[in-house]
């Protein structure tokens, strides 16, 4: 079974970091301009840039979005800003619009490309027009069965990445002009007014919601889905609160990797109510896998989310928004007689190291071993946590508290930039 990406939705940066906590292996986001959730907090160019780097600590992938249609007005806008993202290593860029594929790749050759569901790519054959461009990756539409998908992923030689859970727009493929053509907000420009969710009445009959979908919700089909060749799987919500992300990509990783070890035999029931309890609607769909349309896939009588529970949601919370990522260490410090002071910290294979002054003779009170083992503990807000601290010390030398923590602060941004140069794609020490 091929590895499967499950790749998590983040419209501010606490969502970013909760899906990173609770396992996502990639994020999609969108920087403050051109991603077609106009409406979400998104990221400034600070944020982006500091969501690569923390990626990229965990070895994980940042993928922007730059799904809107563009005006010729904007042409050299976009291309400032993917520029820094792009030297910073971004992991690639989903897009629908034709020309920024080109220009994209024409500024950012080596940049991957995953063309946007709104493209409607349905047989293959389109996408594989694009391979000159550097798109390595489809999203196609949404309508397709497992079946057609696989077909697709062969014809295009593609990778595929298909959504799994979330929202679902009554248009082909989110391709709609129905908010434009009411309120004169469009969304191919992220500014969709869900005019898809208000009731109407057809012949004069009484108003149902006749155009608003139920959501989608696979996780008792995960184990076929993850057999069918699908590269990633995709969580809609760029919209939806922190503890929706958390808490869906949470379960998504528990029941992906039960799969993959083989230990799945179906999806416990209390996992049912705990994801109806994170913003689903009232009635929920497997989507398309598996038949064309479907009058069970429409929310007629109510497009109206379900009720949430205070304990799920305190709970996702404390688990994966309130608490941080982060790496086991190893640190360790020499303190001799006559040499200057060494710290080092390691990753797996990752060594840094870092020397300090020479230390002085103690005139009163000499280092012991527990205070510069509580001083090397404080790692702070940063990623780390010491699962080992090494002390060599000698007897009768003094360094001050703070230049104790000054060399561990030090070591630590050396290790932190060191992983993310790794993971990256450098050359490592």
């Amino acid at each position: 079974m091929n590895k499967v990406e499950l790749l998590s939705p983040a419209g501010n940066f606490k969502t970013f970091l909760g899906a990173l906590n609770a396992g996502a292996d990639a994020i999609y986001l969108s920087g403050r301009s051109f991603g077609a959730r106009a409406y979400a907090d998104n990221f400034d160019e600070e944020e982006l840039l500091k969501a690569i780097d923390i990626a990229h600590l965990f070895n994980k992938k940042v993928y922007l979005t730059l799904n809107t249609l563009i005006k010729p007005n904007e042409i050299d806008m976009i291309a400032d800003h993917v520029r820094e993202a792009y030297e910073h290593k971004l992991d690639g860029v989903i897009v629908q619009d034709v020309g920024v594929v080109r220009l994209i790749n024409r500024l950012y050759p080596d940049l991957p490309i995953h063309l946007s569901t709104q493209l409607s790519s349905t047989c293959g054959f389109d996408a594989s027009i694009f391979k000159d461009y550097n798109v390595t990756r489809i999203v196609p539409a949404r309508e397709l069965t497992i079946d057609e998908i696989r077909e697709l992923k062969k014809r295009s030689g593609l990778e595929v990445e298909c959504f799994i859970h979330g929202a679902m727009c009554y248009s082909y493929s989110g391709m709609c002009l129905f908010s434009s053509m009411l309120g004169g907000r469009s969304g191919n420009r992220g500014r969709c007014a869900q005019p898809c969710r208000l009731p109407y009445s057809v012949d004069g009959k009484d108003k149902q919601y006749i155009l608003s979908m139920a959501d989608m919700c696979t996780l008792n089909i995960i184990d076929e889905l993850m057999e069918s060749g699908i590269d990633s799987f995709k969580i809609e919500g760029r919209m939806k609160k922190a503890v929706y992300s958390a808490g869906v990509t949470s379960l998504y990783r528990k029941y992906m990797d039960l799969v993959s070890r083989g230990d799945f035999h179906g999806v416990e029931d209390e996992d049912i109510d705990f994801i109806k309890n994170l913003y689903l609607r009232t009635r929920i769909s497997e989507g398309y896998y598996h038949k064309e349309r479907s009058a069970d896939m429409i929310c007629i009588d109510s497009p109206s989310y379900n009720g949430s529970d205070d304990d799920i949601l305190r709970s996702v919370e404390d688990r994966y928004i309130k608490t941080k990522p982060v790496l086991d260490i190893g640190m360790g410090i020499s303190v001799k007689k006559g040499q200057n002071t060494v710290l080092y910290a390691s990753y797996n294979d990752i060594k840094t190291v870092f020397t300090g002054d020479l230390s002085d003779e103690a005139k009163s009170s000499p280092l012991d071993r527990e205070s510069v083992r509580k001083q090397m503990s404080k790692t702070g807000d940063t990623f780390f946590r010491p699962s080992k601290i090494d002390i060599d010390l000698d007897d009768g030398l003094f360094i001050s508290v703070g230049k104790l923590n000054e060399y561990r602060r030090c070591l630590l941004d050396r290790l932190y930039k060191e992983i993310i140069k790794c993971n990256s794609g450098y050359t490592c020490m």
